[in-house]
């Protein structure tokens, strides 16, 4: 891990939860930097932040700062990963908005099953493009957090800097990736499970509300554990935690702090979410008048919507993935600051501490 980013001494085993130990101070007490007159003056910002309990809008100028600061590596990494993804998905793509384009518009009158083979080719493509864009953002989401940590002390890594920390905790991104993924998707769709099953079952009037309410139960449940778990990949790269290990260790991090963190990535989403449709949305238009669904837009339509699509993409991604890591990656120093002195530590990592 990055100088100053371990985990604080006295922890036999590493973020579950122990008291950390930092020589009985109370929580909110913070060493000061001798002055000329021998004064005690506030901690110093040898990066990004402040290295004390920072504020909301502290995170997102630190954030933006981040990426003014090194985009060679902030904002190139993901700008060149969405690409090169684009590029491997473009023919698959096109070819499936092909042949659904053709077998809606080729029988005069289509089957329910030739409907469905032909929305089925295309959710498939197209759920493995996400899966395969998911997965290696995943991967470029810890490169940037690694550069961020490098950031809030003064530091630009470079790409080859930062592939060097992370390469051999790739498989650990993805597990914690996949890991994360199938238990949120499980949290939404089982509660709802019984009420279906009640449904099929020839109990509508039950079975529905139960699966809406179940529903309903399961997203709140999914809310809970994306806050909770919000940290776990700053803690599996920075404290050179395992798969589960970081979950834990992000459950502890967050907890008494859930309420302002699911409020600032609530906030840090919409403010993506917007910015990102201001910029791919004007190039999905586009590519839409060039290959409409449904109509007789051939391979080489589609192939040609598809890459005007992906500009747009490229465009969010080099942008708005950066952002991303960077608040999430801010928000775990600020509350390891807050909850375990880690502003000595890194002070102590720039020489401004003994």
């Amino acid at each position: 891990p990055p100088p100053g980013y371990g985990m604080p001494p006295g922890h036999a085993q590493p973020g579950y939860g122990q008291t950390p130990v930092w020589g009985g101070q109370p929580e909110g007490w913070r060493p000061g930097i001798p002055g000329p007159t021998g004064a005690w003056a506030a901690p110093s910002k040898p990066g990004v932040m402040p290295l004390r309990p920072v504020t909301l809008g502290e995170i997102f100028d630190a954030a933006f700062q981040a990426i003014r600061t090194n985009p060679r590596t902030m904002i190139g990494i993901p700008a060149i990963v969405v690409a090169v993804i684009i590029l491997i998905t473009l023919t698959p793509m096109a070819a499936a908005m092909a042949s659904f384009s053709s077998r809606m518009t080729t029988a005069a009158d289509p089957t329910t099953i030739e409907l469905s083979a032909a929305f089925n080719e295309l959710l498939t493509v197209t759920l493995l493009t996400s899966a395969i864009e998911s997965l290696t953002m995943s991967v470029v989401t810890g490169m940037l957090v690694v550069a961020v940590s490098g950031a809030v002390l003064g530091q630009r890594l470079g790409p080859g800097q930062v592939w060097t920390r992370v390469r051999r905790r790739v498989p650990a991104m993805i597990g914690l990736a996949l890991l994360t993924t199938l238990a949120t998707t499980a949290a939404v769709l089982l509660p709802a499970l019984t009420g279906v099953l009640v449904a099929v079952a020839g109990q509508p009037l039950v079975g529905v509300p139960v699966a809406i309410l179940g529903l309903l139960g399961g997203s709140a449940l999914a809310l809970l554990l994306l806050t909770r778990w919000a940290m776990a990949s700053p803690a599996l790269l920075l404290e050179s935690q395992g798969v589960l290990a970081a979950l834990r260790r992000s459950w502890t991090l967050v907890h008494g702090s859930s309420w302002r963190v699911l409020g600032i990535l609530l906030l840090t989403m919409i403010m993506i979410s917007i910015g990102s449709s201001l910029l791919t949305v004007p190039f999905s238009i586009i590519s839409a008048i060039i290959a409409p669904v449904g109509t007789t837009a051939g391979f080489t339509a589609n192939l040609i919507g598809q890459l005007i699509d992906g500009v747009g993409r490229v465009l969010a991604g080099a942008i708005f993935y950066p952002f991303a890591a960077a608040v999430t990656t801010l928000l775990y120093v600020d509350l390891r600051m807050r909850h375990e002195g880690l502003d000595v530590e890194l002070l102590r990592s720039t020489g401004e501490v003994a």
